[in-house]
């Protein structure tokens, strides 16, 4: 059995298309804040990951980016993040994340348990591929998708798509301990093997 891990790579998307709207932008902010600052992030412990997107996507920060990887640096390259409006297009983000994050380019560890946490409003423009196949890619990696709901007009269907059909991993930008609980028993099921 795997050892038991008290780490994880934790991916995260962030919405700031125009849907979203600038103040819930900010939520998002500091929910991806509270998330770095919560789990200690750090080179040998838990690292975090970040795209932001709105009709083209940004690779904010690896998890290869070892000086990048505490609170305090985060908070900092989080802070930065501008909200540009604009359209959505989940997939490219998604797609990104296959390829910059979960990859050895992208400082993916292959003995930690990978979480990817979207925040976003659902509501990818028409013409963005099918979430079961930018999906695909990121599942056969045992990534866990994580849907956080942000914004005035949140689309639970599409939320649900986004958590792989697992409403339990569907959560709220306003209730940051729901996503510690989830994150925490992504930990404990690597221990209970």
């Amino acid at each position: 059995a795997p050892p038991c891990q008290h780490a994880m790579d934790v991916g995260i998307i962030m919405d700031r298309s125009g849907s979203v709207g600038s103040k819930d932008f900010l939520k998002s902010k500091n929910f991806v804040s509270a998330l770095a600052r919560k789990f200690q992030i750090s080179s040998l412990g838990t690292r975090v990951g970040i795209i932001a997107y709105h009709s083209s996507s940004h690779l904010v920060v690896k998890f290869a980016q070892e000086d990048k990887q505490n609170p305090s640096a985060m908070k900092d390259v989080i802070d930065r993040i501008a909200y540009t409006g604009g359209g959505t297009r989940t997939d490219i983000a998604l797609q990104m994340a296959n390829s910059g994050l979960y990859s050895a380019a992208g400082g993916d560890r292959a003995d930690k348990p990978n979480v990817l946490v979207v925040i976003t409003d659902g509501k990818t423009n028409s013409g963005s591929k099918p979430y079961s196949s930018v999906l695909a890619p990121l599942i056969s990696k045992k990534v866990k998708m994580i849907a956080v709901g942000v914004g005035s007009g949140i689309d639970y269907s599409e939320l649900r798509e986004i958590a792989n059909g697992n409403t339990a991993n569907v959560l709220h930008v306003d209730k940051f301990e729901d996503l510690f609980v989830r994150l925490n028993s992504v930990l404990q099921a690597s221990c209970q093997s």
